[in-house]
């Protein structure tokens, strides 16, 4: 092999190398936490794209995030080379940019990562519509007293609470999203069951209705957390909120055979993964390996 040497690029590692591939780990990493939490960078590129053009598009606002993160983690990686490569450190570093990996290492992450990526991809689709399609019928009662639901196939029962009703855009789709709370007039904080609705949809009447009764609402929830968004806009209230239960009214649950996709998703990356360990192994007892860019 060849080695052809990145020394001479202050703007980041070579997108041949490993370095690039280790770096773009805690890119995506920071990328996805910050759509979950909206915080970091991602969300100061939404803030950028509310300033300039009055909405955000979730998409862009992911590529955008991940470009700037992996250029910061790039240039920071650079510096580091040229001022440590004297040391131990720096002389890692510049192994791990070689350009070389291009012709057998490259490929070889390139499979790993992938193949970790459509396992970890299968087995969260595999769950979640196992998940949404586990019908549950809970109260905010409830859920104040600490029970969870079983499913993601929700029927909520609660008291609207009218005047904490927000308004926001995702996707260019307007949305409404409220609480619900165990106690008619009540304001309840910190926030434990949030209903997102379309804008003019039937569960908007419900949720703006000051009758003192009590409303069920029918929709999906996705388990792992809530959205970093919608936190925020509560926040701004100076509302807290404690692990909510997000409801997505009128959703319907996922067919189950998304599940089986999900299955053969993570067969196939277990065999990307299996391929790349094989070719490693390979690369260092003979130097060469099957999986080479030609």
């Amino acid at each position: 092999m060849t080695s052809k040497s990145n020394a001479g690029s202050l703007i980041g590692p070579s997108p041949h190398s490993l370095l690039a591939g280790l770096l773009s780990v805690p890119a995506m990493f920071i990328t996805a936490w910050g759509w979950w939490s909206h915080s970091g960078p991602y969300a100061w590129v939404v803030a950028a794209e509310l300033r300039f053009f009055g909405g955000y598009e979730l998409t862009i606002s992911l590529v955008v995030t991940l470009v700037v993160v992996m250029s910061a983690l790039g240039l920071v990686v650079s510096l580091a080379r040229r001022l440590l490569r004297d040391t131990t450190f720096g002389r890692w570093l510049a192994a791990l940019d070689d350009r070389s990996f291009e012709s057998d290492w490259s490929p070889t992450t390139t499979y790993f990562a992938a193949g970790v990526g459509l396992i970890l991809f299968g087995v969260g689709l595999w769950r979640y519509a196992a998940w949404t399609n586990r019908s549950a019928v809970i109260s905010a009662t409830e859920v104040d007293a600490g029970v969870r639901p079983t499913g993601g196939n929700l029927v909520v029962t609660g008291y609207p609470v009218p005047e904490l009703v927000y308004q926001f855009t995702d996707r260019k789709k307007s949305y409404v999203a409220a609480p619900l709370a165990a106690a008619p007039g009540v304001v309840p904080n910190p926030i434990r069951i949030i209903v997102v609705a379309r804008e003019k949809s039937g569960d908007v009447d419900s949720l703006v209705q000051e009758s003192g009764e009590p409303i069920s609402i029918r929709g999906t929830t996705a388990f792992g957390g809530t959205p970093g968004i919608l936190t925020a806009m509560f926040a701004e209230g100076g509302l807290q909120t404690d692990r909510p239960i997000v409801v997505n009214a009128g959703e319907r649950p996922l067919p189950e055979e998304l599940g089986y996709v999900g299955l053969a998703a993570s067969a196939f990356g277990s065999a990307g993964v299996v391929a790349a360990i094989v070719n490693a192994r390979r690369i260092l007892l003979t130097g060469t390996g099957f999986l080479r860019i030609r």
